[in-house]
């Protein structure tokens, strides 16, 4: 990714600053998203029980 950063200044398409701050955009928003954690409903969430059979996900609720 970052190669392409530098390309893209070095052909002369963006200004340096536009690709740093697009890093850190890119750096922010990857960081919130693994903080965020598992989605809910997943079966890293789930409590033990009989909502996920043999780990294959199902809707709350079905047989």
């Amino acid at each position: 990714m970052a190669l392409v950063g530098v390309a893209r200044i070095r052909l002369g398409v963006h200004w340096p600053t536009d690709v740093a701050a697009d890093w850190l955009i890119g750096a922010a928003l990857a960081r919130a998203v693994r903080r965020s954690g598992p989605a809910r409903g997943t079966a890293a969430t789930a409590p033990m029980g009989s909502a996920y059979s043999g780990g294959v996900a199902r809707r709350w609720g079905s047989p």
